[in-house]
């Protein structure tokens, strides 16, 4: 018989998951979001810290280059 060794399928059982937000905080397992230890204030100051940097380096850049090219090493 040409038919009998063939491979058969698989039966499976889907088990349907939904979110079920009361069970989720009953059980522990809500995930909390917390603010970061680093504030809207804060991350501005460090954004001006930063920029004032940069524009010092470049500042120190530019006036480099002006002396290198008058010959003053």
């Amino acid at each position: 018989m040409i038919g009998s060794k063939m491979p058969r399928n698989r039966k499976f059982n889907i088990e349907f998951q939904y979110y079920d937000p009361d069970k989720e905080e009953r059980e522990g397992h809500r995930i909390k979001f917390e603010r970061g230890r680093i504030g809207r204030k804060s991350a501005r100051a460090m954004g001006l810290f930063w920029l004032m940097i940069l524009a010092v380096m470049t500042f120190m850049a530019i006036r480099y280059l002006i002396g290198v090219s008058a010959g003053g090493g």
